[in-house]
């Protein structure tokens, strides 16, 4: 999987977006450099756009591995929403597994959305919550 990392000024968040089939090894990595981004503050909301990645070659067991490495990183990820966009069913499904792991474990939000727009009006409501 490819994916390109941009900070979004008007929502104050990054936008991961995302293409081609995803391994646990690519989720690590992009993890790893908004965490070591100089504008990553605690906290900080972020929006997954896998609408062009497949992550149908994702497995249970990667699920797993990447719930236990969110749940290391929880406080330096911190409270705040993470919202992950999908264009596939199956795609929406293995979001919704991983979430089903960690939903207990960590600080912040996630939600999983079929629409961008529908993602930044979630995260963009963080404002007035």
């Amino acid at each position: 999987m490819e994916y390109k990392i941009t900070f979004d000024e008007e929502l104050v968040c990054f936008v991961v977006s995302a293409t081609g089939p995803a391994t646990a090894r690519d989720i690590h990595s992009f993890v790893n450099e908004l965490l070591n981004n100089s504008r990553w503050r605690r906290g900080r909301n972020v929006i997954i756009d896998y609408r062009l990645a497949d992550l149908s070659v994702l497995t249970s067991s990667n699920a797993h591995d990447l719930a236990n490495y969110v749940m290391r990183l929880k406080e330096r990820i911190g409270s705040r929403r993470v919202a992950h966009v999908v264009s596939q069913n199956v795609d929406f499904g293995m979001v919704r597994t991983w979430e089903n792991l960690v939903e207990d474990q960590v600080a912040f939000d996630f939600r999983v959305f079929h629409s961008m727009d529908d993602a930044r009006k979630w995260i963009a409501d963080t404002s007035t919550t």
